[in-house]
């Protein structure tokens, strides 16, 4: 009697150490699936620079045609990877740009096709979270240097990722720091344009001024940009119609939402300004 009550209890023993390693290979699979996402999503804002270069080169150097620069971009990819002759414009464009920024970042070809091909569309929060880390980067603001660990403290959760990936969000939070300071020594350029003084009454009651460095679609064509100097309104001609507070001043990250704008005309590094104070100042000069 007792050795069949002990068989009986080994067996339900051996029944819940099985569900128990099930429970942890579920518990895996999610942690994977969410490192996934938090990954994509990283991928997808530090691979921006990419798709803004070749885009301003496919428009600098397609004939005339309506196709855009990303009318068979996977299948380009895909020839690309696959060391298959580059005869086509659009794809020896898209394979020099990809070599540019493989010399840049030190990638390999192969990895960095990979990320192409798997690349998301960026979204609003994470660009935030990605952002903020370079910013702070280059202020020596941050609390670290891993971006994995900044990562996992922005998301709260612990990140299944491989080695590979962490190098390769290391290679490309290097090179979007880089162009970032690229980016910050142009600022100057509008100020000695529009012969503006630098002084702190002028950041704040200035006329509005705001470079864009960011688009895309997300219920309507979205763009980011740090507002240079003043501050823009609700009803403010300057064909804008911010969605989310009645105005912003200078300092402000924000996103802003176009009227009556295609997001394919918006390019990048263009300068928003308000219209009605960038006439005023015209017909002065």
């Amino acid at each position: 009697m007792l050795s069949n009550e002990m068989k009986h209890t080994k067996h339900q023993i051996y029944i819940l150490n099985n569900k128990y390693a099930e429970l942890q290979q579920d518990i895996l699979i999610l942690k994977q699936q969410a490192s996934k996402k938090v990954l994509d999503e990283a991928y997808a804002h530090l691979l921006i620079p990419f798709t803004r270069k070749y885009e301003d080169e496919f428009e600098k150097n397609r004939s005339n045609t309506n196709q855009t620069a990303f009318h068979s971009y996977k299948r380009n990819l895909r020839k690309i990877l696959s060391d298959c002759s580059v005869s086509d414009n659009s794809l020896e464009i898209l394979n020099k740009i990809i070599n540019e920024f493989v010399d840049e970042t030190n990638i390999s070809k192969k990895d960095f096709i990979n990320l192409l091909l798997n690349k998301i569309e960026p979204n609003y929060h994470a660009y935030h979270i990605i952002d903020d880390y370079i910013e702070d980067l280059m202020s020596n603001q941050t609390a670290t240097n891993n971006i994995i660990e900044y990562l996992e403290d922005q998301y709260s959760m612990n990140l299944v990722i491989q080695t590979n990936d962490q190098i390769n969000l290391q290679k490309l939070i290097k090179l979007n720091i880089k162009i970032k300071a690229e980016e910050k020594s142009l600022d100057a350029f509008p100020d000695r344009y529009f012969d503006i003084k630098q002084d702190p009454d002028h950041m704040t009651d200035g006329s509005f001024r705001m470079p864009i460095v960011e688009k895309y679609e997300e219920n309507g064509t979205i763009i980011t940009g740090k507002i240079e100097s003043g501050r823009v309104c609700v009803g403010d001609r300057c064909v804008i119609l911010p969605n989310e507070v009645n105005w912003c001043g200078y300092g402000r990250n924000v996103r802003i939402t176009l009227k009556n704008v295609q997001e394919k005309l918006v390019l990048f590094y263009v300068m928003l300004h308000n219209i009605v104070v960038l006439a005023k100042f015209l017909m002065h000069k």
